[in-house]
């Protein structure tokens, strides 16, 4: 019980100041049946039957609107002012022009009288389809992988989360990002306490994900019933949650991977008491987990850690001996500041010798509470907070009105969120003397960093002085028992990445139907839909290859675990998964981050002027995905993750042989059902299996040193190859079962694969044309590749810094 009891953290109540904001929702049911060319009699499935749409709708006066559509169904909308700065739906308060009035009329010299904010040209509202239900391509790419007999849970609850998620939840999301975090070093009386000042909206947030379950569903008896389902439903409402919700899916990723640690490599203490809080639904009980590890020696090369860990041999008190660990060091980028605990990696001094280990090999993980209960015989009110006397951790997870799916489309107009009183505008922070709260464990915060995107997200410089922890694992096992983390973390930031491109994408759809020019629609504009529908396949191209990661991730966790290890001996399929899920984490993060990239820039661009202004709220859809290139790894570190899978065991042909036998498993279903003579998606399929014998063949020269520097190519052409034949399974399921917008999901899957093995893998991981003709690949050098890979590496070396890499 020593242990609860340290690492208790009571969250105190800061009031804020709601200025109103023109942001109001109102939602309703329109019923549609398909309307596919099938001749076939609708299915009697929610999949198919209904269409609940949420709109948004953004209108030049900034008042709420109600548009009555043709078919006579009453069609949400979210109304806001693309004119005023502080009355948008994503947005930034500027304090200076509260109580600031308009002049609402104008005469001229003839007595005309007329409104300046209305004269002129007004642009036209525009409306967007609810994110899950209006949205065919992800919903049929979340059911290829729903059991059937939850195919009617999963919707229902889809369908809610969809309509939360634009309403009050990005309302949440835009007064977290209007209010950023903060830190007080002082208070009123002159003290050093680094308090982390967050708004209420944030808090929220917290509050919110815990009742949605975004972690718990991948856990305990969620996991029991739904088997290697829990992760799809998992990522199908973290896909819905994250894009408007001011990146609260990152403590969420910490959390969920710090439970998967503890799961498996926690003592039983840890797993009494902090694994069932990681994993509730309940906000009382509900903690958050931080991730901190980048140091100042660099990020992702955890070997150059400079923290250490020192063991009290002799502790002196029942604090110590629950956490015998005092760490000592700085953590140079710390995400989830405001966390309960945080996961930490430190070089562990042995205790007899005070020597330490160098390199990865000497780091070990650790468990740390953030804050601290004072051991003082005057600090009795905040032991009082502590475990032992506050509300006891739920085994299963609550129930709260939120809990309940409901009907999937419900009134949310006048509707406060549990907890918050008013969402009506921006959450101003008004900070009081916190004399309740509890000590920081022996942490300083010595800034926040001032970052391009995720403002809302308190990200810290640390400086740890005698932080109080205990070990996860085996000492020395550190990397080993993070690598689980950052499984999840990595999968967290590719979906994150995915979902937002995919909202900012349909957004930019709804734009393209009302905005004018040359005298008719954008979206009738030849071009215009040509680069739409090019957007279309890329993040449909994104989303179906994190679901299918998110799918291999929820069978590999059915494997009974002993240690880390496999508790029983595995099937040949079992053992295909675990090899591929270890090749596509690395690259599906990658892989994901470059296409939300890409197709948010996109997105932004076809807005024109609009897009890039911060009152559209697209520009911000860019820059929170542009992190995504950045976080759990950038493109060359990842790749050279890659490599070190492919050389592990020596043998490289034996995980592409893993890789193949997966890619033979995806387009199965289209081959089966389909033959080349008759059917196009049979096509596709037979190339992407060449694809992945080509691709095989090429690894044979990965323990090559030169691969290294074809690494990032190789790594992106597993990527074009496994979401292509994904998006071929999917096409495939589609058209056998008759869904609702087949015949979409087969042209996005013909794209995605093109015509040749060339349209999948690139020219640049199979020639040397890239280069011009500085280096091409003749017959001479044909016969000595390794030698012409030299070359190319030296003159990247010599274009860029003048000089060789090798003499």
């Amino acid at each position: 019980m020593m242990l609860a009891a340290t690492f208790a953290a009571r969250r105190t109540a800061v009031k804020h100041l709601l200025p109103p904001v023109t942001l109001a929702v109102t939602l309703a049911t329109r019923r549609e049946y398909s309307r596919d060319s099938s001749t076939s009699p609708p299915k009697s499935t929610p999949w198919e039957h209904f269409r609940p749409q949420q709109i948004i709708q953004l209108t030049s006066t900034g008042g709420t609107s109600a548009e009555t559509p043709a078919d006579g169904g009453l069609r949400p909308s979210v109304s806001s002012s693309w004119s005023s700065r502080a009355s948008v739906l994503h947005h930034r308060f500027h304090p200076s022009l509260a109580g600031v009035e308009k002049p609402r009329s104008v005469v001229n010299g003839d007595g005309y009288s007329f409104d300046p904010d209305t004269a002129g040209f007004i642009q036209e509202a525009y409306q967007v389809d609810h994110p899950f239900a209006g949205d065919s391509g992800l919903r049929n790419i979340i059911r290829r992988h729903t059991p059937e007999k939850h195919m009617a849970e999963f919707y229902e609850n889809l369908c809610h989360l969809g309509t939360k998620a634009i309403g009050p939840l990005a309302r949440l999301g835009a007064s977290a990002e209007a209010n950023e975090p903060y830190v007080m070093s002082h208070d009123a009386r002159g003290r050093r306490v680094d308090r982390l000042v967050t708004s209420s909206a944030w808090r929220e947030l917290r509050r919110q994900s815990s009742l949605e379950g975004i972690v718990s569903v991948a856990y305990g008896a969620d996991r029991e019933r739904l088997g290697a389902a829990a992760r799809v439903l998992q990522m199908a409402r973290l896909f819905l949650f994250s894009p408007d919700t001011a990146i609260y899916a990152c403590p969420l990723a910490m959390t969920d991977g710090a439970a998967r640690a503890i799961e498996l490599f926690g003592d039983d203490d840890m797993k009494k008491h902090i694994f069932p809080r990681l994993t509730s639904r309940d906000p009382d009980v509900f903690w958050t987990s931080g991730q901190w590890m980048t140091e100042r020696p660099g990020g992702s090369d955890v070997g150059n850690t400079e923290t250490e860990a020192m063991l009290d041999t002799e502790p002196t008190s029942q604090l110590h001996e629950a956490l015998p660990w005092s760490l000592h060091g700085l953590k140079w980028f710390s995400s989830a500041t405001d966390s309960d605990v945080a996961m930490v990696l430190a070089r562990a001094r042995d205790p007899e010798t005070g020597d330490v280990v160098r390199g990865s090999r000497g780091l070990s993980l650790f468990l740390t509470p953030v804050r601290l209960p004072s051991e003082t015989p005057a600090s009795e009110e905040v032991r009082a907070m502590c475990p032992t006397s506050a509300k006891p951790a739920a085994t299963s997870p609550g129930q709260s009105p939120w809990d309940s799916p409901g009907p999937c489309l419900s009134s949310v107009d006048s509707c406060a969120i549990e907890g918050t009183s008013g969402l009506e505008g921006d959450l101003a922070a008004v900070t009081i003397d916190h004399e309740d709260d509890l000590p920081l464990n022996g942490i300083r915060i010595l800034r926040l960093k001032d970052k391009l995107g995720t403002r809302a997200l308190p990200t810290a410089e640390l400086r740890l002085s005698g932080t109080r922890a205990r070990m996860i694992g085996a000492p020395g096992r550190g990397v080993a028992s993070i690598s689980p983390v950052l499984t999840i973390t990595r999968l967290y930031t590719a979906m994150q990445c995915a979902a937002s491109s995919r909202r900012a994408h349909l957004r930019a759809i709804g734009f393209s139907k009302v905005r004018k020019a040359f005298g008719v629609p954008i979206a009738r504009l030849p071009a215009h839909a040509r680069a739409l529908a090019r957007n279309e396949v890329t993040t449909r191209a994104a989303s179906a290859f994190v679901f299918e990661v998110a799918a291999l991730l929820g069978r590999t966790e059915q494997i009974p675990m002993r240690d880390g290890r496999p508790a029983v001996s595995l099937s040949p399929d079992q053992r295909v998964d675990e090899a591929v899920l270890r090749l596509l984490t690395p690259v599906v993060k990658m892989y994901a981050a470059r296409l939300g990239t890409q197709a948010c820039q996109a997105s932004v661009e076809a807005f024109g002027g609009a897009g890039y202004i911060e009152t559209n709220g697209m520009a911000r859809y860019l820059r929170d995905t542009q992190v995504g290139t950045i976080w759990e790894g950038t493109a060359d570190v990842l790749s050279a993750d890659v490599v070190r899978v492919l050389r592990r065991g020596g043998v490289p042909v034996l995980m592409m042989t893993a890789l193949e036998q997966y890619v033979e498993r995806l387009t199965e279903r289209a081959l089966n059902h389909c033959t080349p003579e008759t059917d196009t998606l049979a096509v596709a399929a037979q190339l992407c299996r060449q694809s992945a014998s080509r691709l095989r063949d090429l690894s044979s020269h990965a323990m090559s040193p030169t691969f290294e520097a074809r690494a990032q190519a190789f790594a992106m052409a597993i990527g074009r190859l496994v979401s292509s034949a994904c998006l071929v399974d999917v096409a495939a399921a589609s058209v056998g079962g008759q869904w609702s917008g087949r015949e979409r999901d087969v042209e996005a899957a013909l794209r995605w694969t093109g015509h040749t093995v060339e349209d999948i893998l690139g020219q640049e991981l199979l020639d040397s044309e890239r280069l011009g003709s500085l280096h091409p690949m003749t017959e001479e050098t044909a016969s000595q590749p390794e030698e012409w890979e030299l070359q190319r590496m030296n003159a990247d070396s010599v274009l860029v810094f003048g000089q060789p890499m090798h003499g």
